[in-house]
């Protein structure tokens, strides 16, 4: 995650998904202790049988870093779509990045819909989240409603700590960025400093991303639910 290294991730997913499925079968269903070896006998699970939310719900990871530190390329799609071959991860994952495709680089499904389409898992959801939240046309109560949704989801996740200094850079840079165009923004001359100063604090985590979206609701030029604030303040 730390150096962007993601080229074969798709193979470490796999490794890591056929551990997690041998460690719950034999130790937490199978009763083993944690200093007892796997029985001589244990078998490797069947690629195809993987649990698609956990595989899914880690390549959603990679993704969440790749928008805050670097691109989504068609090229690393297409390398990631020849690692679920390999690794067996196809029937799982080649359908998601096919969705990831098309809302990167062929701009051919609406972020904003799929977003909000409640017919789709919510590892797809999520990802169409990150695209509106990158995206420069988004407007503030737009932004707003996707963060208030990543801080209802993601530290439900087993993978939400891993990428949160990501989430709170795409947290950050997102109202940054509108502060720069404070003409979107309510009172901007009261709202825009009291913004960019929780954008600038010395809080990191969680704690700083409530400070950063609690600044937002005050800077949104549309009522913000109740629901919103107070999930916000909950989160410090």
């Amino acid at each position: 995650m730390r150096t962007l290294a993601f080229d074969d991730f798709v193979v470490v997913v796999g490794d890591y998904t056929n551990s997690f499925a041998l460690c719950r079968h034999y130790y937490y269903e199978g009763g083993l202790g944690p200093a007892e070896p796997l029985p001589a006998d244990a078998t490797t699970l069947d690629r195809q049988q993987s649990d698609a939310e956990v595989v899914l719900s880690m390549m959603l990871s990679a993704v969440v870093a790749l928008a805050a530190r670097a691109t989504v390329t068609k090229e690393l799609l297409d390398r990631w779509a020849a690692g679920a071959a390999n690794a067996g991860l196809s029937a799982i994952v080649a359908p998601w990045l096919e969705f990831v495709t098309a809302l990167f680089v062929d701009n051919t499904i609406t972020a904003k819909v799929a977003m909000g389409d409640q017919s789709l898992p919510w590892t797809w959801q999520a990802v169409a989240s990150i695209s509106v939240a990158i995206d420069s046309t988004t407007r503030p109560a737009e932004l707003l409603t996707v963060h208030h949704y990543w801080t209802s989801l993601l530290p439900k996740t087993g993978n939400g700590q891993f990428v949160l200094a990501e989430i709170e850079h795409l947290v950050t840079s997102g109202w940054r960025r509108l502060s720069e165009q404070g003409f979107l923004l309510r009172t901007p001359a009261v709202t825009v400093p009291a913004l960019l100063r929780a954008c600038a604090s010395a809080s990191s985590g969680w704690r700083k991303i409530s400070e950063v979206l609690s600044a937002a609701c005050d800077a949104v030029p549309a009522a913000v639910p109740n629901e919103f604030r107070e999930r916000f303040r909950q989160m410090k």
